[in-house]
């Protein structure tokens, strides 16, 4: 009887075990952010601009017999943010006619997507995938660094000011002019991706969208939009070709 629970065991778990891929991905991402009142954002001109970021990490992938269909979850360490910038307006008070600022907004997060993929294995090296999934971050750190330029209203005149904020973890509004950058705590969001495997590596661009606000001022509200182009490289377990 024990042999036979033994070998029952065995059997499960080399079964299990087949089903499984274990590996490591590293992204290039650019990086942009959604905002309420679109470009041009008024009545401070705000506009975002895509700036270049990463994420890397390591995943899983659960084969749903021979389907074709899987489960991939992921634990990857994320840049997000944009370049923002304020062309006017974004001092209230009545010394300054004009302001101007540039920013890089850089927000660091622990990020868990967890995808559905449907892989199409053509032959015994090449592949094609696609998938789509929900993603939860959360938000580890950040910072806020540009410059900014007033104009005086006495002497039209102008200054520039330095830009180097630390975020909070929070989600009061922010004003990086003054000092203050908040980021929400969390994130989250869903992932589209199309990609292609060739033996042991796994090449995928996937659009990704976050539905939270991440950082909000008095006049406009961001969320994270980015592109991922992603390589990732199989350490343990294989492609199982779906059986018709």
């Amino acid at each position: 009887m024990k042999k036979l629970i033994v070998c029952i065991l065995c059997f499960a778990s080399t079964h299990v075990f087949a089903q499984l891929r274990f590996g490591i991905q590293g992204s290039f991402s650019a990086l942009n952010c959604w905002q309420s009142d679109g470009i041009g954002g008024l009545p401070t001109g705000a506009q975002t601009r895509e700036m270049n970021g990463f994420q890397g990490g390591l995943f899983a992938e659960y084969d749903l017999g021979y389907s074709g269909l899987s489960i991939q979850p992921a634990l990857m360490l994320a840049e997000n943010g944009t370049n923002f910038g304020n062309t006017e307006g974004f001092i209230d008070n009545a010394n300054y006619t004009i302001g101007y600022s540039s920013t890089y907004l850089r927000v660091y997060s622990i990020r868990l997507p967890v995808n559905l993929l449907y892989r199409f294995q053509i032959n015994d090296k090449f592949g094609v995938f696609a998938g789509f999934g929900p993603y939860l971050a959360k938000n580890i750190s950040g910072t806020e660094k540009g410059y900014g330029q007033i104009v005086y209203t006495s002497n039209n005149e102008a200054a520039a000011f330095v830009i180097n904020d630390k975020a909070n973890l929070s989600t009061a509004a922010s004003n990086g002019t003054q000092g203050v950058t908040n980021i929400a705590p969390f994130d989250f969001g869903a992932d589209l991706l199309l990609g292609v495997s060739y033996k042991k590596f796994d090449i995928s661009f996937s659009y990704n969208r976050g539905f939270t606000q991440l950082y909000h001022t008095t006049f406009t509200d961001l969320g994270n939009v980015f592109w991922n182009f992603t390589v990732g490289y199989t350490l343990f377990g294989h492609h199982r070709k779906p059986q018709l």
